[in-house]
Order: structure tokens, then sequence, then C-alpha cells
């Protein structure tokens, strides 16, 4: 009987092991298939991309659309080169990037700030949100010429311009992420005795994130919008100055560069915004 019971136990263990085995294996399969899609997705976008370039070249060449308004990609990629070159891509590209970046920081924690204040304290939000709302209704691309006015022709006046764009993207969806939360789950955190802070902090603001980093992406489009607009209304450096000389002289595929410039710049401060979201929300790949 026990050699008996010994054999049937060395047959499941080895079993067990054969088992364990095959689902090892089956996770590699699996893992190499996903990277595997990943290149073949890369290699899918890039010939999408190349074949829109090529129509794109072909098109322009052929005559079918007259190339002072859609000239070449390979005269746009001349022009780049060239502005690299004798360095004015790089001058005017650290000037608008540099008001960016401080319309973007500004207007975001001023705007989360607010619109915290006004998630806790909802009385003063009801107060105030009828002129948050007017304000927000006003173009600010027209404010453009006061603030040049009162601050010069200077890197503020493009700050401001995007701060007061910035600021009501965070403050509305900072307000919206906050009355998200399900009041049940804080009715559980009260009666767990947490503190109003705790509450805070462990059940509002997790809840509220995800719609505060919709805005963040949102804001990094905006605030380049803002400074660029001031830029084209009166500056003396900037890719929006860049954009206007060109077209004043006639130079599309400057125009074209230029404006492939500010596609990028949008683009890496969206991708950052993407990592710390992926970094601050993974606790919700296990929830």
């Amino acid at each position: 009987m026990i050699r008996t019971a010994t054999l049937s136990e060395n047959k499941l263990t080895a079993t067990t092991l054969s088992e364990n085995k095959g689902s090892a294996t089956l996770t590699e399969n699996k893992s190499g298939t996903g990277r595997m899609s990943s290149i073949r997705l890369l290699g899918a976008r890039l010939v999408f991309g190349g074949a829109l370039l090529g129509i794109w070249e072909l098109v322009t060449r052929s005559g079918w659309v007259d190339r002072d308004f859609l000239p070449e990609p390979t005269a746009i990629a001349s022009w780049l080169g060239e502005a690299l070159s004798d360095g004015s891509i790089h001058r005017n590209a650290i000037a608008t990037g540099m008001a960016m970046f401080l319309a973007f920081v500004i207007g975001s924690a001023s705007g989360i700030l607010v619109g915290v204040l006004f998630g806790q304290f909802q009385r003063v939000a009801a107060v105030v949100s009828p002129f948050i709302y007017f304000l927000n209704a006003l173009p600010r691309v027209a404010l453009a010429p006061l603030l040049i006015l009162y601050l010069g022709i200077s890197i503020w006046s493009k700050v401001s311009l995007g701060v007061s764009i910035v600021f009501f993207v965070l403050l509305l969806n900072t307000v919206a992420g906050l009355r998200s939360v399900d009041p049940d789950h804080v009715k559980l955190a009260k009666l767990n005795r947490f503190s109003a802070r705790q509450v805070f902090w462990k059940v509002s603001l997790p809840t509220a994130v995800p719609t505060i980093f919709a805005g963040l992406k949102l804001s990094a489009v905006y605030s380049l919008l803002g400074v660029v607009v001031s830029e084209m209304v009166a500056s003396t450096s900037g890719l929006g100055q860049l954009i206007i000389y060109n077209t004043n002289t006639f130079n599309i595929a400057g125009v074209y560069g230029t404006l492939f410039i500010l596609a990028m710049l949008a683009l890496i401060l969206t991708s950052c915004m993407d990592i710390a979201e992926r970094k601050l929300l993974s606790w919700q790949r296990f929830s």
C-alpha cells in the first residue's frame, strides 16, 4: 500500500511538472507573440507613413496641386536641413518651448489648486462658478493684443496667454474628477474613521487623477496654442513669429516645416504626460 501510494504521488508530481512546463512555454509564446505584434505594428505604421509621403510627393510633382500651396515633402525636408544648419530653428524653438513649458506648469498648477479648493468648498464654488464660466467663454486668443500691451513684447505676454487657456482646462477637469467620486466610497471611508484629509488623499484624489491627466494632455496642446498665437501677433522670436516671416516671404516650405516642429513639441510634452500617467496609475492594472 505504501509503495502504491508513493508511485501515485510521483505520477501526480510528474503530471504537475509537465503542466507547469506547458504553462511556462505557453506564456513564453504569448510574450513572443506580443513582441512580434509590436514590431509588426511599428512596421505597418512606417509603411503607412511612407506611403502617405510618397503619394504627397507624387501629387505635388505631377502638378495636380500647386506647389505654392502645398510643397513636396522633399522641399520641406530641405528647408528643415537649412534651418537646422544656420541655427534659426534652435533659437526659435527654444523661445517657444520655454514659454510653452512655463505656461503649462503655471496654468496646470494653478488650475488644479483652484479646482481642488472648489471641490472641497462647494458653497464657494457655487458662488464663483458663474464668473468662472463667463471668463472661460471669452475668446482668449482675442486677448493677445491686450496682454502684449500690458506686458510688452516679452516672454511673459506669451506665457500669460497660454496660462489663460490651460488654467480653465485644468480647473474644469479637476472639479469634474472630484465630483465623480462615488458617495458610497466616501461614506465607507468615514465609517472607517478616516479624517477629511485622509478621505481626500485616499479616496477623492485617486478617483480624480485620470480626469486630471486627461486635462493635462489637452493642456499640452493648448499651452502651445496660446504661445504661438501671441508670437504671431507680436514677438521678436519664436516659431509663431517664424511662421509669419515665412508667410510674408512666400516661403511655404518654411511654413510647413515650422508646423512640423510645433507638432513635435506638442508630441513630446504629451508623451511625457503619458509616461507620468502610466507611472502614477500603475495600480489600476491590478485592481
